[in-house]
């Protein structure tokens, strides 16, 4: 059996045009607003934490962002025919659903000690009916164990692909891609760290939940959700 990868080596000429195909391929169909892409650190390491609502939306995210950003997605990706060919050469950190997979997070940790980006959907998964669901807590362990920010971010509108109907009502659907100020965490005791690290990651998607329109916010609505920023979207 051949031993899965625990990261995959960007090819940087390829990354840059599919980030052209994509900038240049949404606008026809979407209006696209990017918010506070200022946030983002323009170098050093970073994690950029998102929603998932759908399986096209990380390419709004390569086109907002102005790095390179190396994307943790699941290993099943990679056996994907035609998809996986163009997962496989934008550097992606292929880890498993099931569970914490210690290989996949130590290669996400070593792309942050070389000063990279990475995208990492907290969720771990596609949003059920386009709303953020419990999120496990491998973004903590990696934001606390290499010290890189944690940028928040929002992207909705992607999702009029399931709709396709919507594109001949004569106005093109919205792509938003919001980012908010960036998070740090510190590194608990040992012995305090699984408690801790759910609290981080119910912070860090407390703050993708006030980014995002109230319909998206899912789980993180209410008592133990966010607490609208001024002037949040509802």
């Amino acid at each position: 059996m051949t031993a899965r990868p625990t990261s995959l080596p960007m090819n940087p000429r390829f990354y840059a045009g599919m980030r052209r195909m994509w900038r240049q391929g949404l606008h026809p169909f979407f209006r696209v607003r990017i918010e506070g892409d200022e946030h983002v650190p323009r170098s050093g390491p970073v994690i950029i934490a998102s929603n998932h609502i759908h399986r096209m939306d990380p390419w709004p995210i390569v086109v907002a962002v102005p790095r390179r950003v190396h994307f943790v997605v699941a290993a099943d990706h990679l056996r994907k025919r035609g998809w996986s060919s163009v997962v496989r050469r934008c550097g992606v950190i292929p880890v498993r659903r099931d569970g914490t997979d210690l290989p996949g997070l130590m290669a996400a940790l070593r792309v942050l000690r070389s000063g990279e980006t990475i995208g990492i959907y907290p969720e771990g998964d596609l949003s059920e009916g386009y709303a953020l669901h419990r999120a496990r807590a491998g973004v903590a362990y990696l934001a606390a164990l290499s010290g890189a920010p944690v940028v928040p971010c929002a992207t909705w509108g992607i999702e009029a692909l399931d709709h396709p109907r919507r594109f001949f009502q004569g106005r093109r659907p919205r792509v938003v891609v919001r980012f908010g100020p960036p998070l740090r965490l510190a590194l608990p005791p040992r012995s305090e760290r699984s408690q801790r690290f759910e609290e981080e990651t119910d912070r860090i998607m407390c703050a993708i939940a006030a980014l995002l329109p109230e319909r998206y916010r899912g789980a993180y609505r209410g008592p133990r959700g966010a607490t609208p920023a001024p002037g949040a979207p509802r």
